[in-house]
């Protein structure tokens, strides 16, 4: 078993060192910028590296889904900074990583099924983005640091709808709030 999980986790990431050297290679020869345009999309392919593991190799990995949902996120976000030019967005964008880190452990819990894990995602996904907003509003609405750019404002948008989905399904999803119903048993009945 512990044979198969490294080696799932090996051919994924070797795949990728090998498309990333190939890469390089065509950049070097040809003179085609292709990473200096496109560089965080290699984070957010290793981070979709550990989903490939998890989802390749035995139920054994499903960890690699706390690493990998911050890097993903990690790229993702510097992707949005980078091809906008909101590098200011960074003095509250970070917040999202402790959503993605919850988001990981909430699917870690998929198969772990420990009430405590789901309980730790429930609290790092709303944390995540209860700072998000919250650091957003100062910075954006207060500060003005991204001058009102379009893009910041849409994805502001899309983590309020995002934080009142979370609100809503945190019953259902997290069971934060859910009590354990014990039968009550009668004596001779």
């Amino acid at each position: 078993m512990v044979r198969r999980k490294g080696f799932a986790l090996a051919l994924v990431l070797g795949l990728l060192l090998i498309a990333l050297g190939v890469v390089l290679l065509i950049e070097r020869i040809w003179n085609i910028p292709i990473l200096s345009a496109w560089w965080p999309l290699v984070v957010v392919v290793f981070g979709a590296a550990f989903f490939v593991s998890l989802l390749a190799g035995p139920r054994g990995l499903a960890f690699l889904a706390v690493p990998g949902s911050v890097l993903l996120m990690l790229g993702l976000i510097l992707f949005y900074q980078s091809w906008f030019s909101l590098w200011s967005t960074w003095t509250y964008i970070w917040a999202l990583l402790i959503f993605a880190l919850g988001i990981g452990f909430w699917i870690f819990n998929i198969q772990m099924k420990q009430r405590w894990i789901r309980i730790l995602a429930g609290i790092l996904i709303g944390l995540g983005l209860l700072k998000y907003l919250g650091l957003g509003f100062f910075f954006e609405k207060l500060i003005h640091i991204s001058n009102g750019a379009n893009a910041v404002t849409l994805v502001y948008i899309g983590v309020v709808i995002l934080t009142g989905v979370w609100v809503v399904l945190t019953p259902y999803f997290f069971g934060c709030w859910q009590k354990k119903v014990t039968p009550e048993v009668t004596p001779g009945g």
